[in-house]
């Protein structure tokens, strides 16, 4: 799963395409002496720090959409995404997009650089808690283009669907995880009914939707607090502030990558709700701590539905990106045991 090919490449058209673009370059105050390093990838996107004495912003290049759109469509989609979120302060501020695919083949945004660590489920609960209830506390654009389901749990259940039928159709060694799929989308099929509990209250706020260790920066060096942004706005939405609380919390978040995993208390749970609750301006306690239980195994739906659709697509030659890393943690949540425990299919 060589990645070094598909990067230098990107960087090395990137390059030439900024080289041609002096005015761009020149309205981000890079004016002599400006540098392209890659920084990071994520598993749809590429990112490369633009540096320069004085300057330094992310160009973040989008090779696909998790949400079925056109690549065009989904640049345009994240940059409108950070420009709804860039009053929250807890974001990147978006600068420039280029969505035509003409000179690149694929999306480009450029946005502010944020310097910091991954997050630290020991150090970082108060603060992580801070950063979601500050762009949760932003009133949402009545226009915004962002996606608002009117049903939260048949949306995250119909897309489930949808991850799991890639797995259906190629399911090769991991055959026997089909019948527990099948329960699994049998409990949540019943309990689509309790929607009605998310229309008693805490309204519906803008959400990330993949608050992992990673799409969060803290500003501090390993082992020390610091102030916390989110950034990895790629499949943002408005929806119950319920949605991104259980996210953060659900195993198959923080036990994502092996040197940032954590296994939550209830203690630490509790911190961090209560933390979230206190940074709101508006939010019932006691109706989003129910909102929470029950959005959390919609996420464990998601969340594993995900990971057997990237099986079957890390087993495809074509695939842009291909991380190492990622493969090994899906292939560790993909079994049986794991199933079994958070759909709580004990007796399947």
């Amino acid at each position: 799963m060589d990645n070094a090919v598909p990067s230098v490449q990107a960087e090395q058209r990137l390059a030439a395409y900024l080289a041609a673009r002096p005015a761009l370059l020149a309205a981000l105050n890079h004016h002599e002496q400006w540098q392209l390093r890659f920084l990071a990838q994520g598993e749809y996107s590429l990112n490369y720090l633009l540096e320069s004495p004085g300057a330094r912003h992310v160009c973040r290049l989008v090779t696909a959409s998790q949400m079925s759109m056109a690549l065009g469509a989904q640049t345009r989609y994240e940059y409108a995404a950070l420009e709804g979120l860039a009053p929250s302060g807890v974001t990147p501020q978006p600068f420039f997009c280029d969505a035509a695919l003409a000179e690149l083949p694929h999306g480009l945004i450029v946005e502010q650089y944020l310097p910091g660590r991954p997050l630290d489920y020991r150090l970082d609960l108060a603060g992580a808690a801070a950063a979601i209830a500050a762009y949760h506390n932003l009133p949402v654009a009545p226009d915004t283009p962002l996606f608002r389901p009117q049903q939260l749990l048949e949306a995250i259940y119909t897309e489930s669907l949808a991850f799991i039928a890639v797995f259906r159709a190629a399911p090769a060694r991991l055959a026997p995880l089909v019948p527990l799929f099948d329960a699994a989308f049998a409990k949540a099929l019943i309990a689509l009914p309790d929607e009605a509990v998310f229309q008693q209250g805490n309204p519906p706020v803008y959400v990330n939707y993949d608050l992992n260790p990673y799409n969060f920066v803290v500003a501090a060096p390993e082992g020390a607090p610091g102030r916390v942004s989110v950034i990895d706005w790629e499949k943002a939405r408005v929806s119950a502030p319920s949605q991104d609380l259980a996210h953060f919390l659900v195993i198959t978040t923080t036990l994502w990558k092996q040197s940032r995993a954590h296994l939550l208390s209830a203690n630490e749970e509790d911190l961090f709700l209560s933390a979230y609750c206190r940074a709101r301006t508006a939010a019932d306690e006691t109706l989003l701590r129910r909102q929470v239980d029950l959005m959390r195994f919609f996420i464990y739906l998601r969340a594993l539905a995900w990971c057997a659709m990237a099986w079957v697509e890390y087993q495809q030659p074509g695939r842009a990106i291909r991380n190492p890393d990622t493969f090994a943690k899906i292939e560790e949540y993909l079994q049986e045991d794991v199933l079994r425990r958070v759909y709580g299919l004990n007796d399947a």
